[in-house]
């Protein structure tokens, strides 16, 4: 009687073992080809897990696509998409082919595609496409210690070709973290007009309102904002603006907010509309920014990972007064705006900016014509080079 053979045993091994193949054959072709580029008319999907959230890096997702869409056929897949209503309440575009693809799916769902654009901030599931590329929002944790999952986790990471990051300081992260070295396209900044008509007595900050994982620490903001003399808080309103995702703990976290908030000169905008929040950048005289506050060390993914919202306020002439941590280091320096490391600090030197107003309009012109880097121009041309 024959002995069976190990795929009869094991159904499952004959696909296994034709999907290595294939991503083995697929590594050797782009490691060996000169050139990254994907190719004009290419099929391409661009993975996002996190869609749903919309926000700044969902915005960046967009932009890749968009510049994509210019010369490819471009597929917008997610774990979980958004309801339609959502995105064009928040100025999303809804025209592109959206796709629902579990993260379970993803390497048998990329095989279909000649490029594929992943977005992720853990070790990624392995690319079968012609044409792969990484984009690391963060490495949220370290390569696993073990050696059979530390192996598999290689085998994803370096299915892709290139590996794309925000900033440098995501990028010395990804080194440290996953060993790869990356390119920074810094996100696609939609600048406002500064001029120098007079701005409200307005403070303003914009971020998401997580509970955890990337926490935006809100909650630091409005305790600054009760330590301002009775004088400013009487004259100067706080507003705190972004979008919420659909589950508990982010609900119970806003809530939070919402009851510390009562009582005081402090407004919390849910979802706001590109629109809306153009208008608030333009009437803010003032931008807090808090994230990575009391964060330990050895948690660099709690930190700011670039500061798309900071820039796009900076644009307005609206003055960043942020938290000396993460991307926000490359964005702010001290002839645009102000760093802070505790409460009293932030309170104190908004009291000083307040009172002089010269002061402000001078750090507003600079942070104004510094956003000015970031651009579309800047944000096209990395984009070119990247992906042709």
């Amino acid at each position: 009687m024959a002995t069976p053979t190990r795929n009869l045993r094991f159904p499952g091994f004959r696909e296994k073992a034709r999907k290595s193949a294939v991503l083995f054959r697929r590594q050797v072709t782009q490691w060996a080809t000169a050139d990254s580029s994907v190719p004009t008319g290419a099929n391409v999907l661009v993975y996002n897990p996190y869609i749903s959230v919309l926000g700044g890096g969902e915005r960046y997702t967009f932009a890749l696509a968009a510049h994509l869409r210019q010369r490819c056929e471009v597929t917008l897949a997610s774990q979980t998409l958004p309801p339609l209503e959502r995105m064009r309440k928040l100025e999303f575009p809804t025209t592109y082919v959206f796709k629902e693809i579990p993260l379970a799916y993803f390497s048998e769902v990329s095989e279909d595609y000649d490029a594929v654009v992943n977005v992720t901030t853990i070790p990624p599931a392995p690319s079968l496409a012609r044409q792969s590329f990484l984009v690391v929002q963060f490495p949220e944790r370290p390569l696993d210690p073990r050696l059979s999952i530390r192996l598999r986790q290689y085998f994803g990471i370096w299915s892709y070709r290139r590996c794309i990051v925000y900033s440098d300081f995501v990028g010395r992260w990804l080194r440290l973290r996953w060993h790869r070295r990356s390119t920074v396209l810094h996100p696609l900044i939609k600048l406002g007009a500064f001029d120098s008509s007079p701005k409200q007595n307005l403070i303003l900050s914009v971020g998401r309102f997580f509970a955890s994982r990337h926490c935006k620490r809100q909650d630091v903001l409005i305790e600054a904002y009760k330590m301002l003399p009775r004088t400013i808080r009487d004259t100067w309103r706080l507003v705190l603006a972004g979008g919420v995702a659909d589950n508990e703990e982010d609900f119970a976290y806003l809530k939070r907010l919402q009851q510390d908030a009562a009582g005081h000169n402090i407004e919390i905008d849910i979802d706001v509309p590109q629109s809306r929040l153009e208008e608030l950048y333009r009437r803010a005289s003032l931008f807090w920014h808090a994230t990575g506050f009391g964060r330990l060390t050895t948690e660099p993914e709690k930190a700011e990972h670039f500061g798309m919202t900071t820039l796009e306020a900076m644009s307005f002439g609206a003055v960043p007064m942020v938290f000396p941590d993460g991307g926000q280091l490359e964005i702010v320096t001290p002839s645009v705006g102000l760093f802070w490391r505790t409460t009293t600090e932030l309170a104190q030197l908004t009291e000083r900016l307040a009172e002089n107003p010269e002061h402000r309009r001078a750090l507003a012109r600079n942070a104004a014509e510094a956003s000015k880097v970031y651009g579309g121009s800047h944000f096209h041309q990395v984009s070119a080079d990247v992906f042709g």
